[in-house]
């Protein structure tokens, strides 16, 4: 993956049919930590339970070096649940899929618990538009510096530097 210059790994447990904080996975997450490699996970789903936000809490307890960015907010729908057991923790967040479905003060109150130091922009394209999910949130009201953080700074910072 590293000699193809790829920059991480997605891992989507409702579509692989895997727990994500199975056992079997800890040789996995250790050597993508032994890499540097983030992750991106498909986090939670009330219609399945591979990925909820205490299974990436899980996670996170057995591989505490492990670069863990949790899709939709921590938890797709499970917002509530992202907020009381990942905030604080160490791992980033994105944006994708969510705009649609979640309440912009709803957003903005993960987003102020989180930290906007933790958020990535995403938009799931082409589930969704860029320029759709752009709008969506820019309409969040964040300041200039919020906004250059999540659209692109902490991108750069997770991405290219060690």
């Amino acid at each position: 993956i590293m000699a193809r210059g790829l920059k991480g790994i997605k891992l989507h447990p409702d579509f692989q049919r895997f727990e994500i904080d199975c056992a079997r996975m800890d040789p996995i997450y250790e050597q993508i930590e032994a890499a540097g490699l983030p992750v991106l996970v498909h986090a939670g789903d009330v219609r399945f339970d591979f990925s909820g936000p205490r299974r990436i809490a899980r996670v996170l307890d057995r591989h505490p070096g492990l670069k863990v960015v949790a899709a939709h907010f921590g938890g797709y729908t499970e917002w509530e649940e992202s907020l009381e057991v990942l905030a604080g923790r160490n791992l980033w967040f994105d944006t994708s899929s969510t705009f649609w479905k979640i309440s912009p003060e709803l957003a903005g109150k993960i987003i102020v618990k989180h930290g906007t130091s933790r958020f990535l922009f995403g938009s799931d394209f082409p589930m969704w538009r860029h320029d759709d999910e752009l709008r969506r949130f820019l309409a969040l009201g964040l300041d200039e510096k919020a906004n250059a953080e999540i659209l692109h700074e902490n991108a750069e910072r997770l991405l290219f530097t060690s």
